[in-house]
């Protein structure tokens, strides 16, 4: 997308071997709530996210 397109506070993570259910369940199962796009992730933070939410994030972000 054009640069002026793009918005500053979503990031996408692509995975081409797209994401487990397992892997959506354990991120739910941690409070983590994330918009799947295909093979796509989209994590979009807001002011309401705090330090713990980026951590629970984290540590779940292992591909398999």
């Amino acid at each position: 997308a054009p640069k002026k397109a793009r918005s500053p506070h979503f990031l996408g993570i692509k995975n081409p071997k797209g994401f487990s259910d397992s892997f959506k369940k354990k991120l739910e199962d941690s409070k983590v709530f994330i918009s799947y796009r295909g093979d796509w992730m989209r994590i979009a933070p807001h002011v309401y996210n705090n330090q713990s939410d980026l951590e629970r994030l984290l540590k779940h972000l292992k591909f398999e």
